[in-house]
């Protein structure tokens, strides 16, 4: 292998060093496809014009991408020819969506002005270009699909979508942890929220009148199914692909306990199917990103575990994402701070409120979780068990290894390590190695090139020479998404570590 370029390999798909993404367009009837765009670069989402004589694209084409956050929209012709460049934005660029008149292009990015905890807004643009206009600025909305759950795999498209008159854009967000459907009114800026929270909504597809609606929708406790919506009619399930009805579900409960700062943290809590009387061990599951979310998503894994025996509580604590701008921007330069205070009070609340077993409790979590677990195991002794998974434990390792360890440090702990290497140091697991007394499973895979799997090494040879009871599972052949998309037989065995951990251990 040989590259030049800094972005060579990425999570999931390999080394790409050899590679580009291109547009290509090809006849209903077959025939031979036609390359649109070319060139030392990769163009992003693309969507046709409403006369079908253009497409509009995102990427960026004149700088270079690893040393750019900045993202543009650009307009090409069917017949092919010369790129036009519509608008830009110091940030992301996704979702584009022409109007139904054919005048406007609306879609979700992002201005970066707080780096990576910075909202997606809806913006539109004319589609002969000129200065993009933020919709929703008004508004503490992050349009994104961020609610976690093991049982799919990626995020499904959630919009924009114009209505036929162009006077409403249509669009799926994460709000406190539930998927749901809005409208804007791009006059009036007025926001309609279509659906409860008590579900969410995966996507949605519209009629061509917008008077039905099919969408797939998913709750705690049930797997995702297509619905039809109709105008004055019960919204109607379609499917039965994922029925449990032979399963024991556990239903989780939300609460919210106000934290030491004085904001209110959203959790919930699941307990052993028909058990609540008894005292019970309990794991705490922290998720990742940090920009996720927990919520009305159904996660396997935690079922599992509590049809297992174990109460399972989470939360979305600082730096999650669907509480808005502030929220998200909770941990930038702090890692380990306010976050671990909230999973910590998070945990004292639970022990108050409910049956739980004050000496019998466990703590996980992958990536982002994973670096929390790292860092609670290195900060307190109160947790009689962890399994830290695809985790972070060195930052500075981390920025020369993981797919954007070059990219996402810089930003979320402050310019290079080469620069703040204390600051680098301080902020990883690693550094509080000697403290560690919890007996702790380590997983990851070997493929993982988001946390490279070195990270796991690491912190792993740190506890063998402290004498820590721990274990290390490697997947071969397996991603970061291990949990999510990897082999069945992987996932399995995955689920089957982690229960054999936390049962010989609470």
């Amino acid at each position: 292998m040989h590259t030049d370029r800094l972005s060579y390999r990425f999570n999931g798909q390999g080394f790409i060093h050899k590679y580009r993404s291109h547009l290509f367009i090809i006849s209903t009837r077959g025939g031979k496809a036609k390359q649109l765009t070319s060139g030392d670069w990769d163009p992003g989402q693309g969507v046709w014009s409403t006369d079908g004589q253009s497409i509009s694209l995102t990427g960026n084409k004149e700088e270079d991408p690893n040393h750019t956050y900045a993202r543009n929209l650009y307009c090409i012709s069917t017949k092919g020819g010369r790129l036009k460049k519509l608008t830009g934005l110091p940030g992301n660029i996704g979702l584009p969506a022409p109007s139904p008149d054919g005048k406007t292009i609306a879609f979700v990015g992002s201005d970066f002005s707080r780096s990576y905890g910075t909202s997606g807004r809806l913006y539109s643009v004319s589609t002969t270009g000129g200065k993009a206009v933020c919709l929703t600025a008004h508004l503490d909305l992050s349009i994104e699909q961020s609610l976690n759950t093991d049982a799919r795999w990626g995020s499904p498209d959630f919009g924009p979508t114009w209505s036929p008159d162009g006077r409403l854009v249509k669009f799926v967000a994460t709000v406190r942890g539930a998927n749901q459907l809005f409208a804007l009114d791009i006059k009036t800026g007025h926001l309609e929220t279509y659906t409860d929270s008590e579900r969410s909504i995966e996507s949605v597809s519209y009629s061509a009148d917008h008077t039905t609606a099919a969408y797939t929708e998913i709750t705690p406790t049930r797997l995702s199914e297509v619905h039809l919506w109709r105008e004055s009619k019960p919204d109607k399930q379609l499917t039965q692909f994922n029925t449990l009805s032979r399963r024991h579900i556990s239903t989780p409960e939300r609460f919210s306990f106000k934290a030491s700062d004085g904001a209110k943290v959203d959790g919930w809590i699941m307990f052993p199917p028909n058990a609540r009387k008894r005292k019970h061990p309990s794991i705490l599951q922290i998720h990742g990103g940090p920009r996720t979310a927990y919520g009305l998503g159904f996660m396997h894994e935690f079922q599992l575990l509590a049809a297992k025996g174990f109460a399972v509580y989470y939360i979305n604590p600082r730096g999650s994402s669907s509480y808005g701008e502030d929220w998200a921007c909770g941990v930038g330069g702090h890692y380990g701070e306010r976050d671990y205070d909230d999973v910590m009070e998070a945990t004292n609340y639970v022990l108050k409120k409910y049956p739980i077993d004050s000496k019998r409790l466990g703590v996980t979590g992958g990536s982002y979780g994973g670096f929390m677990t790292n860092w609670i195991v290195g900060h307190t002794n109160r947790f009689k068990a962890a399994c830290t998974q695809r985790s972070i434990s060195n930052w500075i390792s981390f920025f020369g290894t993981s797919d954007i360890g070059w990219r996402f440090p810089q930003e979320e702990l402050g310019g290079l390590p080469y620069d703040n290497l204390d600051n680098y140091w301080k902020r990883s697991p690693l550094a509080y190695i000697k403290n560690v007394k919890t007996p702790t499973l380590i997983i990851h895979s070997e493929e993982d090139w988001r946390c490279p799997i070195e990270q796991a090494e690491q912190f792993y040879v740190g506890l063998k020479m402290m004498g820590v009871e721990t274990e290390f599972v490697r997947f071969p052949g397996e991603s970061h998404e291990l949990s999510r998309s990897g082999s069945p037989k992987h996932r399995v065995e995955r689920l089957n570590h982690i229960v054999r951990w936390f049962e010989k251990h609470l």
